[in-house]
């Protein structure tokens, strides 16, 4: 069973140390990995580089990645800025 971790409210430059920290921890010690994204409030282009360089990590490292319940935010954002959805 994948490891769940919930991101929110913020995913934005002004803590993205902090949600970069959280990730890169979950990534090596979790081979299987479910992101939340749910409670998402606010994300901007930081929020979202990072998300896209998760998938990458998780591609090095050997970790199955997924994100689950992406908020409107979230899309509005991806759609915003013609991205695929995560």
């Amino acid at each position: 069973m994948a490891h769940e971790l919930k991101l929110g409210p913020d995913c934005c430059i002004g803590n993205i140390g902090e949600v970069a920290s959280l990730l890169l921890t979950a990534l090596r010690e979790n081979p299987e990995l479910l992101v939340d994204l749910n409670g998402v409030e606010q994300i901007d282009t930081a929020g979202l580089q990072l998300l896209l360089a998760a998938q990458k990590e998780a591609s090095c490292l050997g970790v199955s990645l997924r994100f689950a319940l992406p908020s409107e935010e979230v899309q509005q954002t991806l759609e915003s800025l013609g991205l695929p959805a995560l």
